[in-house]
């Protein structure tokens, strides 16, 4: 990745404050760039690490290249500065941006904290019963509490890949 500090690959938290991010260099791995949230920066204290696609990191590349040199002093490290480039925007105003962007360009009415429903809703939309995978996208640390959260919320696709597997099945027989 190109930025402004030297080899970023990592985007991690390195205070309490959700949105006070800044870039840093410790989760380099064979050119691939993890999202790393530890336990104080997440909703259930528990540390969490994903590898971003390409195009996402594509995107922060060209948000940090572009973006963040006009609004802010050289050396910034917050991947959302304040103009100051001190420390990272607040997170009420950091969730407002997001929310009107999006509603902006889908006219969706979504905030910040929907984000985590909207991943898994949209997993076990794709997987009914993928409860385990929700966990993990969520960080729970017991199945069943994802499982008393979201089970019934995907019949419809569980009738739908039923409904695809028996046609699947039928036409191996024909």
């Amino acid at each position: 990745m190109r930025t402004r500090s030297p080899s970023p690959s990592c985007w991690s938290p390195r205070s309490a404050s959700r949105t006070s991010r800044h870039w840093s260099s410790t989760c380099i791995s064979s050119a691939r760039v993890y999202l790393v949230l530890e336990d104080v920066d997440t909703k259930t204290g528990r540390p969490i690490e994903f590898e971003l696609p390409s195009d996402v990191v594509r995107h922060l590349d060209q948000h940090l290249a572009t973006r963040t040199p006009l609004l802010c002093p050289p050396g910034t490290t917050f991947l959302f500065p304040k103009r100051t480039g001190e420390r990272g925007v607040d997170r009420g105003a950091l969730s407002g941006r997001i929310a009107k962007r999006i509603r902006k360009e889908t006219g969706l009415k979504m905030n910040a904290h929907r984000f985590r429903h909207f991943a898994v809703m949209t997993w076990l939309d794709a997987n009914p019963g993928g409860y385990e995978v929700a966990k993990r996208l969520l960080g729970h640390s017991e199945v069943s509490h994802t499982i008393n959260m979201y089970s019934g919320m995907e019949a419809r696709s569980a009738a739908r890949v039923y409904s695809n597997l028996i046609g699947t099945l039928k036409g191996a027989t024909t």
